[in-house]
Formats: C-alpha cells, structure tokens, sequence
C-alpha cells in the first residue's frame, strides 16, 4: 500500500510541475502597458491568460500565451474574416520591467515601445 500511495505522489507531483511550467512567460509582462512611440495611442492589458489591446477606439480581446520571448496570441472578438486572428510577437523587458518593445515576428528591430502603468 505505501508503494501505491508513493506512486500516485509522485504522478501528482509531476502534473503539477508540469502545468506550472507550461506558460513560461515573464511574469512581469503582466499588467497594464501604454505605447509611447507610435502615431496612434495603444494601450494592453495582460491578464493571466487574456490579453486586452485598446487602438484605435476599439477594445480587442484575446486568448494569449507565451514564453521567455515570444507571445502567440488569438482575436476573440472584432474579427473580420478578412483579415488574420492568429499573431505571434516577439518580446523582451528592460532591466527595470517598466518598459515593454515588442516586434513582429518578421522585424529584425524592436520597434515598438510601451511604458508600465
């Protein structure tokens, strides 16, 4: 019985580490972000797994995850069939975790710059 209880200690463990290791973004990537250098203003607001991004007077929901540099995340509503729902971009915060550049997945630059709030 104690081999038994052991066991199912061990699988239980190794779930939870497991599902706390799935989503290995930067925590402190969390929060709400102002764009400080682009001609219309765009505000976003992580959430755990919802991503808020305010422009051009529409708010845009979406379903986001992520990982030490990189966000992939889908448009949950505003959607036209037109255009894209699925976006990748890549990330990095400065040392102060008080400035956010994102850039495209096919940008060479970070071009985009956002301040905590």
């Amino acid at each position: 019985m104690d081999k038994l209880k052991f066991l199912f200690l061990v699988l239980f463990l190794s779930c939870i580490i497991l599902n706390c290791s799935k989503n290995k973004v930067n925590k402190g990537i969390y929060g709400k972000w102002k764009s400080v250098n682009s001609i219309n203003i765009v505000s976003l607001v992580f959430f755990k797994d919802t991503l808020i991004i305010n422009q051009w007077g529409k708010e845009i929901k979406n379903e986001w995850y992520g990982d030490e540099d990189k966000i992939s995340f889908k448009q949950l509503n505003h959607i036209n069939p037109k255009k894209e729902t699925n976006f990748i971009i890549h990330y990095k915060l400065n040392e102060t975790r008080d400035t956010l550049y994102i850039k495209r997945e096919k940008d060479s630059t970070y071009s985009n710059q956002f301040i905590k709030l």
